[in-house]
């Protein structure tokens, strides 16, 4: 009994003293995906994905939007709810959170988002309001990089497969006033 209690204590021992850092190294968006799924509701997890991430960089860091946001992939379950600017639908999405920040009021909204205003419809008076069908990949991030557009801080994501993966089931109109209140009961 002592020769199998004894290797069992030293193994209990090491896995004890090695800190979870040892063991799970830090992952510096911890932090980031804590506060997204606390904003949104969703219980996202962190995943290894540089395609997504990449593909939602390669609309940064140049021409209008010279400022690249930090960009991390997460795994999203089937049946969250993301919203996007119509006309023009997108890869880019951003969550309830930033429209109730807004107050409903378009122009916030959109520099929440740190959007530039569309050539043709200005501030996209419209947001299109969609659920995921199946779990999907996803690049997120706050944005942060173009103040030039706004104050930023609203959560963005990028969904490559946008167009198989999200049924649109609303609209919403933004107003040119703040309306202060939430249209999503909890």
């Amino acid at each position: 009994m002592k020769k199998i209690f004894l290797p069992l204590i030293f193994i209990s021992i090491f896995f004890y003293s090695c800190s979870e850092k040892i063991i799970f190294p830090d992952n510096p968006y911890l932090d980031e995906l804590e506060e997204f799924n606390s904003l949104s509701g969703f219980n996202a997890i962190l995943i290894d994905d540089t395609a997504s991430v990449n593909s939602a960089k390669r609309f940064q860091g140049h021409g209008d939007y010279p400022g690249v946001d930090d960009w991390f992939a997460v795994e999203i379950n089937y049946g969250m709810v993301v919203l996007g600017g119509l006309p023009g639908q997108s890869a880019f999405y951003s969550i309830i959170k930033t429209y109730e920040n807004s107050g409903g009021n378009k122009e916030r909204y959109w520099k929440l988002l740190q959007v530039k205003p569309h050539p043709v419809f200005g501030y996209r008076p419209t947001l299109g309001v969609y659920q995921n069908n199946q779990k999907i990949r996803v690049a997120i991030s706050k944005t942060l990089a173009n103040s030039e557009y706004g104050e930023g801080g609203g959560w963005q994501l990028y969904i490559s497969n946008y167009t198989t993966s999200l049924n649109r089931f609303a609209e919403i109109s933004l107003s040119d006033t703040l309306v202060n209140k939430s249209i999503f009961k909890k």
